[in-house]
This record gives C-alpha cells, structure tokens and sequence, in this order.
C-alpha cells in the first residue's frame, strides 16, 4: 500500500515537470522574435564548410572582415540599417534595410533599401538561417554555395547597450 502510493506520487511529479518544462519552450519560442528588436553589434564572423580567404564579399558589399563591429538596427516596424564603420581598406556606409524574421522556420532575411525607394518594389534580399537569438547574443548563418556543398558564413552578435 504505501509502495503505490509512494509510485503514484512519484508520477504525479514527473508529470508536473513534463507540464512546466513544454510551457518553458513554448514561451522561448513565442519571445524568439521580441528578441531580435534592438540594436546588435557584429562580434565576430565565423566559417563552416569555406575557407574565409575564399570569401571576397558580404551582402555584395564589402570585404566579411569590414563588417566586424558593424551596428545594426533592428526596431519592431522592420525599417533598419546597418552601419559599418570605416576602417583599413573598409569604407563607412549607412546602408537602410527592411528586414523580417520567422523564427518558426528559423529564417532571418532582408532587402537593402536605396532613397525613395518602396520595400515590397526590392526584389533582391538576402535569406539567413536564425541558429539562436537571446536577449543578449544572435547568431545568423548566412549560406554559400560551393562545389563542396553546403557552407556558411557565421555571424555571431552581442546585443548592443544603446
């Protein structure tokens, strides 16, 4: 008698802590896009499947490595931009974008937007895969294609203090 009940307990414990740990994911998920708003700053570029050397340029714009400690602005109306600051052999640019993520479908993409012009007329855009985003760190992969297969170029990003 006091083995069952002791047993009984026993389950109705791990059930509660089956029901408390879905409502935990669940709600990282539902908060995964809130955490993307803000300004971020480019820590760091990595590289899967390529060697960096091989890589001349980033968003067809400039070299990965001017990128490193760029600023991006990230707010809720998906009008941002990027800044990159100027730099050895790296020249300073605003560039406004209109980005958008799916954190269902772990997808991070976004458009560069000249003066004047509508962001749903911008055809071109680039698509990243959203590997993680906190509150305070992101981290996108940005595909490559190569003769070898896949490959990615890693962008790792701390949540800036502005």
């Amino acid at each position: 008698m006091k083995i069952r009940s002791i047993s009984y307990a026993c389950i109705a414990f791990f059930l509660l802590l089956q029901a408390c740990s879905s409502t935990m994911n669940s709600t990282a998920t539902v908060n995964k896009r809130a955490n993307i708003l803000g300004t971020w700053q480019l820590a760091n570029i990595g590289y899967e499947g390529i060697n960096e050397v091989t890589v001349k340029s980033l968003f067809k714009e400039q070299n990965p490595k001017c990128f490193i400690g760029s600023t991006w602005y990230l707010p809720n109306n998906g009008s941002g931009y990027y800044l990159i600051n100027e730099g050895q052999n790296c020249a300073s640019i605003k560039q406004n974008i209109y980005w958008s993520a799916s954190p269902a479908e772990d997808t991070f993409q976004f458009k560069k937007i000249e003066a004047g012009e509508k962001p749903k007329l911008v055809e071109d855009g680039f698509r990243l895969i959203l590997s993680s985003v906190t509150k305070e760190s992101m981290v996108l992969r940005s595909p490559v294609e190569t003769s070898a297969g896949n490959a990615y170029i890693v962008l790792n990003f701390v949540k800036s203090e502005k």
